[in-house]
């Protein structure tokens, strides 16, 4: 990469043992990624012009100044200030027909979900006598789960979350989405504990716009890292041996 250039084999060398090269990598490639994508020139003028308002450089003055005092050219302002509308158009035109596959293939750490949860260690029947106790509203959730409860929700009255789904046991999952809000489940068994469970609220992600540009910046991003990790490696290798040759004469 031209931008990386200036960079001996000694500069890599300590970048990449302060663990600071890949980050550098990174930054350089989103700029010349993003420095290639087309912006129709009105909105491009309307963008600029709106970030320079917006940051009191509304005068060539004031502008040429903030230039002078931070060794800038106004090329790479311009950049600064068009880098969120070039994002946005590079992951539409490279992304978009990716984006439902991976909302289905994360949906599960997309919706959030709040539920109440009672555990007791070996203990089926205590269990069972307070699902029936629940049941028939003998008694509520949170003082039940306050008195009896053996997990850290003993604290907080059987309040679970707010949460990702996936981030309860595999094998509650299927509770937590199938479960009908309010409705007390019967005990179950998982992982030697014995539960009773209601789901208090489930938030069940959607693939709007705003979801779509979430997934399209998440795969921009994965993408960028590969390509930085292999130029970094890249990078190392030719700079290490770049220093045993120097060592060598």
């Amino acid at each position: 990469m031209k931008s990386l250039d200036c960079l001996n084999a000694t500069a890599i060398n300590v970048l990449q043992k302060s663990n600071l090269l890949k980050s550098l990598v990174i930054a350089e490639l989103r700029k010349e990624v993003l420095s290639k994508v087309e912006i129709d020139e009105q909105l491009k003028q309307s963008t600029v012009n709106k970030f320079l308002n917006s940051n009191g450089l509304d005068s060539e003055e004031k502008l040429n100044k903030f230039l002078e005092q931070n060794f800038m050219k106004k090329e790479e302002v311009e950049n600064f200030a068009l880098s969120s509308l070039r994002l946005k158009e590079y992951c539409n035109i490279n992304f978009s027909k990716k984006v439902e596959s991976r909302f289905l293939e994360k949906k599960n750490h997309l919706d959030i979900v709040v539920y109440s949860l009672i555990r007791l260690n070996n203990d089926p029947f205590k269990a069972n006598e307070i699902y029936l106790r629940l049941k028939s509203k003998e008694a509520e959730f949170g003082d039940l789960a306050t008195l009896y409860s053996e997990g850290p929700e003993k604290k907080t009255r059987g309040i679970v979350g707010p949460l990702p789904v996936d981030n309860a046991h595999p094998n509650l999952i299927p509770m937590l989405i199938n479960g009908k809000e309010g409705e007390i489940q019967p005990p179950v068994e998982i992982a030697g504990m014995h539960l009773v469970l209601r789901v208090e609220s489930y938030d069940a992600a959607k693939l709007d716009d705003f979801m779509r540009e979430k997934m399209a910046l998440e795969l921009f991003d994965e993408w960028i890292d590969e390509k930085a990790i292999d130029l970094s490696n890249q990078l190392r290798d030719e700079a290490r041996e770049s220093l045993i040759e120097g060592q060598a004469l």
